[in-house]
């Protein structure tokens, strides 16, 4: 039985998702903002190249035979290609995002409950709290040393 369209354009989103997750992970390797150079000391970990090999060969096998188990059908070298390109489409965003000064970057507001206990109310809260500590107060720590 042929697959549909339908199946193609699910089986093609599922492929660039899972693809761009992967171009992601080289990504993440460097997160300074002068950092540029994704792929210096790549060969240096081989745990990683090995897991990330892995990761994509096993895309690669879901989506071929995968079949009635993800529900997707075999794609044609071509939108391989198109999946692909487009995954490899989050290595520039990551450098684009490198090019906003960080005058910018601090008017993004944060989105975090200032007022929950030292325990915090949310994961969200917890994570700032580690993150930031004792590196900058909060905004009612600011208001309060004002007076």
């Amino acid at each position: 039985m042929a697959a549909s369209p339908r199946l193609y354009h699910y089986t093609l989103m599922f492929h660039t998702f899972v693809l761009m997750n992967l171009f992601n992970q080289i990504n993440c390797r460097k997160l300074g903002l002068k950092d540029f150079n994704i792929f210096e000391r790549f060969i240096n970990n081989f745990w990683f190249i090995a897991v990330l090999a892995g990761e994509f060969v096993a895309q690669w096998f879901i989506v071929e035979i995968g079949g009635v188990i993800f529900r997707t059908t075999s794609l044609p070298l071509g939108l391989h290609l198109v999946a692909l390109c487009l995954g490899a489409g989050s290595l520039a965003v990551g450098a684009a995002l490198k090019f906003i000064p960080e005058e910018l970057v601090d008017r993004i507001p944060v989105v975090i409950n200032e007022e929950a206990g030292d325990e915090g109310v949310d994961i969200l809260s917890k994570m700032h709290k580690r993150v930031v500590g004792h590196y900058q107060k909060s905004e009612t720590q600011r208001l309060l040393d004002s007076d």
